[in-house]
């Protein structure tokens, strides 16, 4: 499986839905987690559980120097912060940097990658 559908906004609100019953976008659900609401808190609280274990397995087997994050959540710093906390804890390696940081291009990381293998392959 792919971490997407937990790890995106989507699967964000997915999660805010399962655990409050309330439909709210990923951008309110984490001002609402800003502001110290307690559902929003619960949520957040659960998503980075949700994405730490599968990263952390992912950095014990790869040992990367980095992780890089995409997309609208990673200009969340505190969550990123966060995130990369819980996997710092579970990895068998010492990190004593960030090792999941917002990516170069978080917005449009995924294209660009897709971009540059397609040019390797056409260059081959």
């Amino acid at each position: 499986d792919c971490l997407d559908p937990v790890g995106s906004a989507r699967g964000l609100e997915r999660i805010h839905l399962a655990v409050s019953g309330h439909r709210l976008d990923s951008v309110n659900i984490t001002a609402g987690w800003n502001s110290g609401d307690e559902a929003c808190e619960k949520t957040v609280g659960i998503y980075v559980e949700q994405i730490a274990r599968p990263l952390s397995v992912i950095v014990n087997t790869l040992v990367p120097e980095l992780v890089p994050a995409g997309g609208g959540l990673a200009s969340e710093t505190r969550l990123l912060s966060m995130i990369d906390g819980r996997v710092r804890q579970m990895v068998l390696a010492d990190y004593r940097e960030p090792l999941v940081v917002p990516g170069r291009y978080p917005e449009s990381g995924g294209l660009k990658g897709a971009a540059i293998v397609a040019l390797q392959e056409m260059a081959a």
